[in-house]
C-alpha cells in the first residue's frame, strides 16, 4: 500500500508541478498546499483525514480551473483509502460546486463522487450520495443530459447492489429536469429496480421513492403509483415498512378525489397484515396519515383499523394504539368517539399486560375536553378510578400524569376522596423511584385539590419523606415543600412544615440532622422575618455544637444563608456571627473554611 501510494504520490506531483509549478521537486518547500498535498498520502490515516478537511482550502487557493483539472483527477486518484478518509472525501467533494466554478461546471464533481456512490461502506455512500444529489439538482441538463443519463445507466448495470441502490437514490433528482426521453427511460429504469432481486435495491428504491411522491402531481404520476403498489406487496418486511412511510407523503400529496380509491385500499392491506410489525408501525403513523387526510377520511377509512388495532392479538400494537389515542379521537366526533372508540378501550383498561394498562392510563385522560363533562362521568371517569386501584404502582403513578384534563372537565372535588389514598400508597411505595415520582407530581395536586387537601395524613407522609433512608427521596421532599411554600404561603409554612423540618435536629442519625439543615437553607427566603429570627436562627445557633464535624460545617454553610437575610446590625446577625467566629476556629479544617467562607460573604 505504501509503495502503490508513493507511486500515486510522485507521479501526481510531478504532474501537477509541470502544469502549474505550485509542486516542486525540492522536497523542503514549505508551500502551504504542498504540505496539504503531501499528507493526503501520508501513512497516518489522522494526517489524511486533516487533509481532506482542508480540501476546501486548497480548492480556493488553486483557483476554478486548477481545481477541476489538477485537483479533481489527483483526488480520483486517492480513492483507494480508508473509510473514515472516504467518509471526508464524499463530504467534502459533495460541497465543491463552487469551487469547481458553480452550476455550469459541476459535471467535473460527477467522476469522483460515482466512485464513492458504490463502495462497500454504507455511511460512505450515504454521504456520497447526498453530494450527487446536490451536483444532479443544480447541473445544467440542456448542456450536459448525456453526462447524467450515462451515469444512471452505469450505476443500473452496475455488478454489485450498491451501484443499483446509488442509481435508486440519484433517479429522483434527474428524473423530472431532464429530457421527456429520459425521464421515460428513467422511470423504465426504476420499475425494474423495484423488482431488483437483492431486498437492499428495493429497500432503496422504497426510500427515495418518496422524493418523487412529494412532487406530485406530475405527469408519471401513475408510473410512481404502479410503483409503489409493488413495494407495499413485497414480501420483506423491510420494504413495506418503508412503504409505511411513503404513505403518510402520498397522503399529503395525492389530490383528496383520489385518496379513497388509490391510498385506503393500500392502508387496508396493512391493517390485515401477518406481520406484527408491519401493523405496528401503521398504528404509530396513523395519527399523521388522518391529518392529511382529514376528518371525514379518517372516520370512513382508518377509524376500522385503528379500533382492531385496539383488539390487536400482538401487545406491542395493542400499545401503540393506546398511546395514540388521545390524538386519534382528536379526528372524530363525540359519537364515534363514544359509540366506537370507549368500549375497545374499557376492555384494554383491564388489559393483562401492565405495561399497556401503564400507556392508556398515560393519555385516556385526553378525550376529557373532546367529550365534554357529561361522557366524562359516565365513560372515563370508571376507567380513570380503575387505574387509581390498579395493582401496579406504575400505572397508578400513570394515572396522574394528566390529572389536569380531567380535573378541568369534572372538578377535582369529586375526585379528591379517590386520589388520597393512592397517593398514600405510592408515597410509601417499597420502590424509592415510585416514591420519588409521586414527590414530583405533588406540587401538581396542590395546585388543583387546594390546602385543605393537605390533612394530617399528607403531612405524616411528608414527615416520612423528609426522614426517608434514600437521600434522593430526602432531597425532593424538601425541594417540594419549597414548591408547596410559594403555593400555600408564609402562614402554612410556619405552621404545618417548618415543625416537621426541625424535629430532625435532633436525630440520632447525623444524616437526618442534616435534613434540617437543608431544609432551612430551602425554606429561608419564603418566611416571615419573625420566623426566621425567632425560630430558624436559634435552632442553627443551637446545631453548631454538634458532634460531627459534616453537620458543623453544613451549619456553616446555612448560617450564611441566614446571615444574608438578616439586618446586619441587628442582634440575629451578631448572634449568627458569634457561633460563625467560634466555628472559624474549630478543628476540623473544612469546617473553618466553611465557616470563615461565610463570615466573609
Amino acid at each position: 500500500r505504501k509503495t502503490k501510494i508513493e507511486e500515486q504520490q510522485n507521479t501526481r506531483n510531478r504532474k501537477m508541478a509541470a502544469n502549474s509549478g505550485v509542486l516542486k521537486d525540492d522536497t523542503t518547500t514549505t508551500n502551504p498546499i504542498n504540505v496539504v498535498i503531501e499528507e493526503l498520502v501520508h501513512e497516518d490515516i489522522k494526517h489524511r483525514v486533516n487533509a481532506v478537511k482542508s480540501l476546501s482550502t486548497i480548492a480556493i487557493a488553486l483557483g476554478y480551473e486548477r481545481t477541476r483539472d489538477e485537483l479533481l483527477p489527483y483526488l480520483t486518484d486517492l480513492m483507494d483509502d480508508e473509510d473514515e478518509v472516504l467518509l471526508h472525501m464524499a463530504e467534502s467533494i459533495g460541497n465543491f460546486i463552487d469551487y469547481v466554478g458553480g452550476p455550469g461546471h459541476a459535471h467535473h464533481l460527477i467522476k469522483p463522487l460515482e466512485i464513492l456512490c458504490t463502495v462497500d461502506e454504507q455511511t460512505v455512500r450515504e454521504k456520497a450520495l447526498e453530494g450527487m444529489t446536490r451536483v444532479l439538482e443544480v447541473i445544467e441538463y440542456k448542456k450536459h443530459e448525456r453526462i447524467v443519463v450515462e451515469l444512471i445507466e452505469r450505476f443500473f448495470s452496475g455488478d454489485w447492489f450498491t451501484s443499483q441502490i446509488a442509481a435508486a437514490a440519484v433517479i429522483p433528482a434527474a428524473l423530472l429536469k431532464s429530457s421527456e426521453v429520459s425521464q421515460k427511460h428513467f422511470i423504465d429504469l426504476l420499475h425494474k429496480l423495484a423488482r431488483s432481486k437483492m431486498t437492499q435495491v428495493r429497500k432503496a428504491v422504497a426510500q427515495h421513492l418518496n422524493d418523487l411522491i412529494k412532487l406530485l402531481p406530475h405527469p408519471y404520476e401513475k408510473d410512481i403509483l404502479d410503483i409503489f403498489s409493488v413495494l407495499y406487496k413485497d414480501e420483506q418486511d423491510s420494504v413495506k415498512l418503508l412503504s409505511i412511510e411513503t404513505s403518510i407523503t402520498l397522503s399529503k400529496s395525492l389530490a383528496k378525489e383520489k385518496l379513497p380509491e388509490v391510498l385506503m385500499p393500500i392502508l387496508q392491506a396493512y391493517t390485515e397484515d401477518k406481520s406484527w410489525r408491519i401493523r405496528y408501525l401503521f398504528c404509530e403513523k396513523i395519527v399523521d396519515i388522518g391529518k392529511n387526510v382529514g376528518p371525514e377520511l379518517t372516520k370512513e377509512h382508518l377509524l376500522e383499523p385503528y379500533l382492531k388495532f385496539l383488539e390487536d392479538s400482538e401487545s406491542e400494537v395493542r400499545t401503540a394504539a393506546a398511546n395514540r389515542v388521545g390524538e386519534f379521537c382528536e379526528l372524530l366526533d363525540i359519537d364515534s368517539i363514544i359509540g366506537r372508540v370507549m368500549p375497545p378501550l374499557e376492555v384494554l383498561s383491564n388489559d393483562p399486560q401492565q405495561y399497556i394498562r401503564g400507556i392508556l392510563a398515560s393519555n385516556v385522560l385526553n378525550l376529557c375536553p373532546l367529550v365534554g363533562r357529561s361522557h366524562t362521568n359516565s365513560h372515563i371517569l370508571q376507567i380513570f378510578l380503575a387505574f387509581l386501584r390498579d395493582d401496579s404502582p406504575q400505572v397508578r403513578l400513570n394515572a396522574f400524569k394528566n390529572l389536569e384534563s380531567i380535573s378541568k372537565v369534572v372538578g377535582i372535588d369529586s375526585l379528591s376522596q379517590s386520589i388520597l389514598p393512592v397517593v398514600q400508597e405510592l408515597g410509601e411505595d417499597k420502590q424509592w423511584r415510585i416514591r420519588l415520582s409521586m414527590i414530583e407530581y405533588l406540587p401538581l395536586l396542590a395546585e388543583q385539590l387546594g390546602q385543605q387537601f393537605f390533612g394530617d395524613e399528607l403531612e405524616q407522609l411528608f414527615g416520612s419523606w423528609l426522614g426517608d433512608c434514600v437521600f434522593t427521596i430526602r432531597e425532593a421532599a424538601i425541594n417540594n415543600l419549597k414548591t408547596l411554600s410559594k403555593i400555600f404561603g408564609p402562614t402554612w409554612t410556619r405552621e404545618k412544615v417548618l415543625k416537621k423540618v426541625l424535629s430532625f435536629k435532633d436525630n440520632p442519625n447525623y444524616l437526618h440532622r442534616m435534613t434540617t439543615l437543608f431544609g432551612v437553607s430551602s425554606l429561608n427566603e419564603l418566611v416571615e422575618e419573625s420566623t426566621r429570627r425567632e425560630i430558624m436562627i436559634p435552632t442553627i445557633i443551637e446545631m453548631m455544637k454538634d458532634a460531627v464535624p459534616n453537620v458543623r460545617l453544613n451549619v456553616a454553610k446555612t448560617a450564611g444563608v441566614l446571615l444574608r437575610s438578616v439586618l446586619a446590625d441587628g442582634p440575629a446577625a451578631d448572634a449568627l456571627r458569634k457561633g460563625l467566629t467560634n466555628l472559624s476556629r474549630d478543628e476540623d479544617p473544612d469546617v473553618c473554611f466553611f465557616a470563615q467562607k461565610s463570615l466573609d460573604a
